[in-house]
């Protein structure tokens, strides 16, 4: 059980950098994240990484559904989350 603990810590360690990684030059710009995965991960995750905690952000709905963290799985939903629109709002956009 504690080599295990083990695992997870590091492995949430790596995320965590990961993260930083990518969005610390956008800290400040992020208006949304979308986690997909385990809700039971993300949570561990959110808990684990101050640095997540720190973003402003709104948390949108989980719309990737990854039903198991395999690489094939992972490059199809890389794939699908190419074919997602973005758009910004503005609740000034719709007031008259």
């Amino acid at each position: 059980a504690r080599h295990r603990q083990k695992q997870i810590e590091v492995f949430l360690n790596r995320i965590c950098l990961h993260c930083k990684e990518q969005f610390s030059p956008y800290f400040g710009s992020i208006d949304y994240i979308i986690y997909g995965g385990a809700w039971t991960t993300i949570s561990e995750l959110k808990k684990h990484c101050s640095f997540l905690g720190d973003i402003k952000a709104y948390e949108l709905p989980p719309v990737l559904d990854i039903p198991e963290p395999k690489q094939k799985v992972l490059l199809k939903l890389l794939e699908k989350t190419y074919t997602y629109q973005v758009f910004q709002w503005s609740k000034n956009d719709y007031t008259s």
